[in-house]
């Protein structure tokens, strides 16, 4: 996730977030558990990036549903998004 880092350390979370989400938001569709685990660890670095709580809410909102999945990887990507 280190490129993403440097992303928004270059170019800055105002321009990167709204490049991202539309990525991030169709990766979370996909039945593939691997795009969802990779969405949920985006999520999770650009959560490290906002300081506003109420910035932060929708984020732990979109990824909470998803504590009940059936997969151990995607619980866990939750999980250290939620942390």
């Amino acid at each position: 996730m280190s490129s993403i880092d440097r992303l928004i350390e270059c170019l800055g979370e105002k321009e990167m977030l709204p490049i991202l989400s539309p990525i991030v938001n169709q990766l979370l569709t996909h039945q593939d558990w691997r795009y969802k685990y990779a969405a949920i660890m985006a999520l999770s670095q650009v959560g490290e990036y906002i300081e506003e709580v109420s910035e932060v809410k929708p984020i732990i909102d979109m990824v909470s549903p998803m504590l009940g999945d059936t997969n151990p990887m995607i619980r866990y990507a939750v999980c250290h998004a939620i942390g």
